[in-house]
């Protein structure tokens, strides 16, 4: 999947055009957007790949993503990703409709992040000193 197929699908979600001179200021911010989804999703990225046994990839540091370039986290989270660019680009148009956006991409992340599988860890007792 490409960046640009998310992008595209962020603007279904909104209701609006992919063409590059429909919603200019948008596809301009979209590439930013985008590498912050991925710089704030990557430890979650991470746990996928270990969970799937598929190789990891590098933490990603750019600030922008170029939108003919691959998604650079597994395809599963491509539909948040799309969530959270048609999120962000509303917070400053439409507060309602960012709000519902962003709820339904909690959501998401929340179903997600619950399909894990548990892992045991110890637990340090910080109360009881002997």
């Amino acid at each position: 999947m490409i960046n640009k197929d998310i992008y595209a699908l962020s603007m279904s979600i909104l209701g609006l055009g992919t063409e590059r001179t429909d919603n200019l200021d948008f596809y301009n911010r979209a590439p930013y957007l985008l590498a912050l989804f991925c710089m704030e999703e990557f430890e979650l990225d991470r746990h996928l790949r270990a969970q799937l046994g598929i190789e990891e990839i590098e933490e990603i540091e750019q600030l922008q993503l170029d939108l003919n370039e691959d998604f650079p986290l597994l395809d599963s989270l491509a539909p948040a990703a799309a969530l959270y660019l048609a999120a962000m680009l509303m917070i400053d148009e439409d507060e309602a409709l960012y709000e519902k956006i962003y709820e339904r991409y909690c959501d998401t992340m929340s179903s997600l992040r619950s399909g894990f599988p548990f892992e045991l860890e110890s637990i340090e007792n910080l109360y009881f000193q002997s």
